[in-house]
């Protein structure tokens, strides 16, 4: 049996980033189960019509949290594991693959990916450097 994955994006002001993150989830995800799910928490741009245009869902939420937007993605998937992700962010291409292995062999309840910023700013490089650490 295959594992589904919602990929949920809590965003405000996310266009820009949406345009780059929703193709890019769906090019490496193709015929794989996932969901992608936009979580909006008020934006005035195009976002919603940006993850429209991608064949995504869009949830417009009534309260501006990025907890609250999160809840209304995950309460709104069949999924079985949850994949929240910043509009800003890149994940690893081969996630699915990577996320059902963990679940499935390794046994893991939770996790996350290690990441970087694309900034010389020294506090953004320590909190990625940070990030290898459980």
């Amino acid at each position: 049996m295959e594992l589904k994955i919602a990929v949920i994006i809590p965003c405000i002001q996310e266009e820009e980033n949406l345009r780059e993150l929703l193709p890019y989830l769906k090019a490496n995800s193709k015929s794989l189960p996932v969901d992608i799910i936009v979580c909006d928490g008020g934006s005035v741009d195009n976002s919603e019509s940006v993850t429209i245009q991608n064949s995504c869902k869009f949830l417009k939420s009534p309260i501006k949290s990025r907890a609250a937007q999160m809840n209304l993605g995950a309460n709104n998937s069949d999924a079985d594991i949850f994949f929240f992700v910043h509009a800003d962010a890149r994940p690893h291409p081969d996630f699915y693959n990577l996320i059902i292995d963990s679940v499935s062999r390794k046994g893991a309840k939770f996790g996350g990916f290690r990441f970087k910023f694309k900034s010389n700013k020294i506090l953004l490089k320590m909190n990625s450097w940070f990030t290898r650490f459980n």
